[in-house]
């Protein structure tokens, strides 16, 4: 599961809250792809411009809607791509994994220590 908050990717996993310093821009799209960005298969026309910007996309990829009109979410496998509508454009992020342990606790016996 994650959570952005601006400029942060946050995780969660049984070990622990992990933090997805940053993320990573990959590229911009013209508001008049707008209507390209609607939550279920991604359209072909989407699919050519990842693959024209060396993203490409499995059939398999799946876009959501994460606030209508506002930023979107691609996952494709373990690939997961952000789009995010900035005044004049749409920009492609991905979160830039670099897992960070805030807390972790594990309980082992005495024994196994």
């Amino acid at each position: 599961m994650y959570y952005y908050t601006e400029g942060d990717f946050w995780g969660y996993t049984s070990g622990g809250r992990y933090q997805f310093e940053g993320d990573a821009l990959l590229f911009s799209i013209p508001l008049s792809y707008a209507e390209e960005l609607v939550e279920g298969e991604v359209s072909i026309v989407l699919e050519q411009l990842f693959e024209d910007q060396g993203f490409p996309l499995s059939e398999n990829a799946r876009l959501y809607v994460q606030e209508a009109g506002v930023s979107w979410q691609i996952k494709d496998g373990e690939a997961v791509y952000v789009i995010k509508r900035i005044v004049s454009e749409f920009v492609v992020t991905a979160p830039n994994i670099t897992t960070t342990t805030l807390y972790d606790s594990v309980y082992l016996p005495f024994s196994q220590v």
